[in-house]
């Protein structure tokens, strides 16, 4: 069977392994870290040693500097050795500084008219600018193209989107747009003709645009109503300008169904007909109006719903059907955390919450204690990830997933345990659900930091015991480095 893995290439000895897995089956995506602490003669007599016959690349992350030493290394094999190494080449991911060396990459011979997927990453403060202008001639057969931090003329990217006939993904992040003359009017006149180009597009279908720029509405609604091919947007920007009223942009559009509406975005309260939309995306400054839209045009097909620092609970409260899947993103809670569980109670179609705190933000227990011994009906998958929970006493919260007869999995991420030097008592807790709790699947009780304490051959016997007993835990994740312990998982095939 072929295993697939990522492989961080820094210096000679990581080349040489790779040589090694290949020839054991595993098909390699390689990141060339840099050439860091070898020489090109080294890398070519690596190559020639370890038969790079054998070697087929799929994935290149390459600092653009390494770009031309990576292509002199490879155009000085034979060609044969050469096309065997990199014909499978289908993503490079260039980072780094301006893109003069790009076309060097027209030297590689038949390699890069087969990427796919290219990734352009520039600088994190001064933006480089880059010359897109030539670019298709390169590769001209790209399904996906990412384009962050640079200086980018608007003209050759329209000229490039219009010219990738293949292209199913385009992400434009972080960039500033370059217009040939630099006065309002022109930018603006740049803008609209770049979505212009993107509305009778014909084949991208996941669309990223975040700029630190303004957009006249006009503009976005126009896009949304003349598209009918791109499935997932992400628009990020300072603001919508509205020259009228909200009614003059009325949007009809039927394709999307992920969206991602951030900061003043707020393009989701100008439709005006059911969407087909299933996942959404609402940022904190936006979710009062949208509460008013949501429910009148985006409910019918909707299945996930992120909320990005929530403030209100009405979607959750109003038991959409179709909706399964809940993300709090950035959550806090500063007056009642016992809202957001009273919003659950509400909720009979939800099937997976996930909640993502702020950073530093404390979780209380108790309304979680509370919530599995509700027995919820619907929800079979409860996480929280990334929080600072702290528990004086685990026993109510062990006893209480011990009881619970509705949890598939359950995850609680960066508890901070006073359990000392000896771990006996908390294992003894977990052995405790694994008895009792016959519907659990996947358990993980994450620490802020590894439990590296000594488990007593006791306590390791009544954990072994258990899950003999136990054929419904798949995953037991207690964040413990006892060699015992993790001896005892992989016995019983638990991750």
């Amino acid at each position: 069977m072929k295993c697939s893995i990522v492989y961080d290439v820094a210096d000679l000895n990581d080349l040489e392994r790779c040589f090694q897995l290949y020839r054991y089956g595993f098909s390699l995506k390689i990141h060339l870290l840099g050439f860091l602490n070898y020489t090109l003669d080294d890398v070519k007599q690596a190559l020639q040693d370890t038969n790079p016959t054998q070697f087929k690349m799929k994935s290149l992350n390459v600092n653009v500097k390494d770009l031309k030493d990576f292509i002199e290394i490879f155009n000085n094999q034979s060609p044969m050795n050469r096309d065997q190494t990199i014909h499978n080449l289908k993503e490079l991911k260039l980072f780094n500084n301006s893109m003069d060396c790009l076309m060097d990459l027209d030297r590689l011979s038949n390699v890069s008219k087969g990427l796919k997927r290219m990734s352009l990453e520039g600088g994190d403060r001064a933006l480089p600018r880059i010359d897109i202008s030539q670019l298709h001639s390169v590769v001209p057969n790209l399904i996906e193209l990412r384009i962050t931090k640079y200086q980018v003329p608007m003209k050759p990217l329209i000229s490039l989107i219009n010219k990738l006939d293949q292209l199913q993904k385009l992400v434009i992040i972080g960039n500033q747009f370059i217009s040939d003359c630099s006065t309002m009017v022109n930018r603006i006149i740049d803008v609209n003709n770049l979505f212009h180009c993107l509305s009778v597009n014909k084949t991208i279908k996941i669309l990223h645009f975040d700029a630190n720029m303004s957009l006249h509405m006009e503009i976005i609604s126009n896009f949304l109503n003349r598209n009918s091919m791109v499935e997932e947007f992400r628009l990020k920007l300072d603001n919508l300008v509205f020259d009228g009223t909200f009614d003059e942009y009325p949007i009809y559009n039927q394709s999307i169904v992920s969206i991602t509406s951030l900061w003043e975005s707020d393009i989701l309260a100008q439709w005006r007909s059911n969407s087909g939309i299933t996942n959404i995306t609402i940022d904190k400054h936006n979710q009062k109006s949208l509460l008013q839209s949501v429910p009148k045009y985006h409910l019918a097909n909707l299945t996930t719903l992120n909320l990005t620092i929530p403030t209100d609970y009405q979607i959750i409260k109003l038991n959409p059907p179709t909706l399964t899947k809940l993300q709090l993103i950035r959550y806090i809670c500063k007056e009642n955390e016992q809202d957001l569980y009273d919003a659950l109670k509400c909720n009979s179609n939800l099937l997976e919450v996930s909640i993502y705190p702020r950073s530093h933000y404390t979780v209380t227990i108790d309304p979680i204690i509370d919530f599995l011994e509700s027995n919820h009906s619907s929800i079979k998958v409860f996480s929280i990830y990334s929080a600072k929970i702290l528990i004086q006493n685990y026993e109510p919260l062990t006893q209480s997933l011990a009881k619970n007869k509705t949890l598939k999995s359950f995850t609680l991420e960066s508890i901070e345990l006073s359990i000392g030097g000896d771990c006996t008592e908390f294992m003894l807790n977990i052995v405790q659900i694994l008895l009792i709790n016959s519907i659990l699947e996947h358990l993980s009780l994450l620490h802020f930091k590894p439990i590296h304490c000594h488990v007593s051959t006791d306590t390791l016997e009544y954990l072994n015991n258990a899950l003999r007993k136990n054929n419904q835990i798949r995953s037991l994740n207690l964040n413990c480095k006892d060699s015992k312990y993790k001896k005892i998982l992989l016995d019983y095939f638990i991750k």
